[in-house]
């Protein structure tokens, strides 16, 4: 259990899972295994198994785990799946719970709008990109250009510079990928952009100026009993080659920072982070990059 926990702590979930099913056949206590459940549910929520997060926290509440969040998090995994009904139900019994807080109204509002929409859809067609899509997860794509012909976009498929298996997804690392289409409206076979953008931890997550010549990205480094964030880099383009990406200015080991977007001239950034001083846990923040010292300017709140 000791090490389940100490794995969860440095985020390396997927790991976390078979250790706390192996903790989970050496407790005694009901509390305890009550306890097991619940981080076990969590491991699958922090890794994206809506379905399997949702088995293990109806599992903790029928174990008599006492902390709300587990109804929370269920409803959470059954909207998830649009299992709308189911997760209205929880999100009321949420709501009885700890009727201060607004997650368990919004939550409700959320599923029965989505019932709503989905009764009367709009007249858009979203169609699976399936010439670049893989079996692995592939996710935030960014146009690279003016002409909108080439892509970049996240993914854990081989063929990249992350050729080993985070432990905090069970995944391969993450790369920044290109794709480009052709007049015919043909993606190409997706090709990994090479050092030093991507390395053998994860990258992801790109935003590029609309000239085409900055980007900024994710990228999270992987030290033994460590716990790393993500950090934003940001990188140069001279001719057809990104130069060596360097860590924005402001962004500091102790706080998350992720997703960036930039605007039009790629003098505006906007990210994530968990900086203090927020409105909640995660919020948006703004930079201006100052031409003059060639650097970001500090974050303020949006």
């Amino acid at each position: 259990l000791e090490d389940a926990d100490k794995a969860f702590v440095n985020k390396e979930y997927f790991n976390s899972i078979e250790l706390y099913k192996k903790a989970y056949t050496k407790e005694r206590t009901n509390p305890g295994k009550a306890y097991i459940i619940f981080k076990t549910a969590e491991c699958y929520r922090m890794i994206g198994d809506a379905k399997n997060a949702e088995s293990w926290y109806t599992k903790a509440i029928k174990a008599n785990y006492t902390d709300p969040k587990a109804v929370l998090y269920l409803a959470n995994a059954q909207k998830t799946q649009e299992k709308y009904d189911e997760a209205l139900t929880e999100y009321n019994n949420y709501k009885k719970l700890v009727p201060e807080d607004p997650k368990g109204e919004n939550g409700a509002k959320s599923c029965e709008l989505a019932k709503q929409w989905k009764a009367k859809p709009t007249r858009y067609v979203v169609e699976n990109l399936s010439l670049v899509n893989g079996q692995d997860p592939d996710f935030a794509p960014a146009y690279v250009d003016k002409k909108y012909s080439s892509i970049y976009f996240t993914s854990t498929r081989p063929g990249g510079q992350g050729t080993e298996i985070d432990k905090g997804t069970g995944e391969l690392f993450s790369d920044i990928f290109e794709t480009q289409v052709d007049k015919n409206g043909k993606w190409s076979t997706p090709i990994a952009l090479p050092e030093p953008v991507n390395s053998k931890f994860n990258e992801g997550a790109a935003t590029v100026s609309r000239k085409g010549d900055i980007m900024v990205f994710t990228r999270c480094d992987v030290e033994k009993k460590k716990v790393k964030l993500n950090q934003l880099w940001y990188t140069y383009k001279k001719g057809n080659v990104w130069n060596d990406p360097v860590k924005v200015e402001f962004c500091v080991d102790t706080n998350d920072f992720a997703a960036p977007a930039l605007s039009l001239d790629g003098e505006t950034m906007i990210f994530s982070s968990d900086l203090p001083n927020g409105q909640g846990d995660k919020d948006l923040w703004m930079s201006k990059f100052d031409k003059k010292e060639k650097k970001w300017g500090s974050p303020v709140n949006l």
